[in-house]
């Protein structure tokens, strides 16, 4: 009994691994519009469901309410796709979104639900900042995760 409980325990275990969840330090907190962070990740399984999230660290010297991103996934087959994603950095009464630490915030962004990727294969994506100004002053780190879909 206590063999079958430690394997099917494993095999849950296997499941909550994701496929990424890698972070880029942006160099200096000052990110310009020509730097994309950039993460390369293997599909084994295109029937397989997924959410892709992106991962923001900031800090209070962020001057603006959101932030504007662009994403492109490149796929096996040299294809490419484009999102454009608005990430709210502050809710309605200006305060800063995520979990906070001093003057550090985190969050996790699902940008992508139920998302099947087309092919098996190596895909690459990149993001870069889509705001007015550049650079922009206080992201300290841009990341992606890409989770199997929760039941």
């Amino acid at each position: 009994m206590g063999l079958c409980v430690l394997i099917l325990s494993g095999l849950g275990a296997c499941k909550d691994q994701p496929l990424i969840d890698q972070n880029e330090t942006i160099s200096e907190r000052r990110w310009f519009r020509e730097q994309e962070a950039e993460f390369v990740v293997k599909v084994d399984d295109p029937s397989t469901t997924y959410d892709l999230f992106l991962n923001i660290r900031n800090s209070i010297d962020f001057q603006f309410s959101d932030l504007y991103l662009q994403i492109q996934q490149k796929n096996p087959d040299s294809s490419r796709i484009q999102y454009t994603v608005k990430i709210e950095m502050t809710n309605g009464e200006g305060m800063w979104v995520g979990k906070g630490s001093g003057s550090i915030y985190s969050q996790q962004v699902r940008f992508l639900k139920k998302y099947q990727f087309p092919d098996s294969g190596i895909y690459i994506f990149k993001i870069k900042q889509n705001m007015r100004a550049n650079p922009v002053e206080g992201i300290h780190d841009v990341g992606i995760r890409i989770a199997e879909q929760a039941l």
